[in-house]
C-alpha cells in the first residue's frame, strides 16, 4: 500500500500487460482482414447487404462476419 491506500502501482507490469493485449488485438484484427480478403476473392462481386431495423442486433450475419473491426475493438485501458 502507498501512502493514500491504494495498492501500488507497478508500471512494468501496467506496460506489459497493456503491450500483450495490443498484440493479441493485433493478431485477432489480422486473422479478420484475411478471413474478410478470402471470402470476397471467393465471392467476387457479392455485396453483403446491411441489416436494418431491430435485426441490426443480431450477430450471426455475413455484414457482422467480413467486417472490421468485427466484434473486436482496438482499445487500450490505463
Amino acid at each position: 500500500m502507498n501512502t493514500v491506500g491504494f495498492p501500488a502501482f507497478d508500471p512494468k507490469q501496467a506496460y506489459e500487460t497493456n503491450l500483450d493485449a495490443l498484440v493479441a488485438q493485433i493478431e485477432t484484427r489480422v486473422i479478420l482482414a484475411g478471413n474478410s480478403e478470402a471470402y470476397f476473392c471467393k465471392h467476387s462481386g457479392n455485396i453483403i447487404p446491411m441489416l436494418s431495423g431491430a435485426t441490426i442486433f443480431q450477430t450471426i450475419h455475413p455484414c457482422e462476419d467480413y467486417s472490421i473491426p468485427s466484434h473486436s475493438n482496438l482499445s487500450f485501458h490505463f
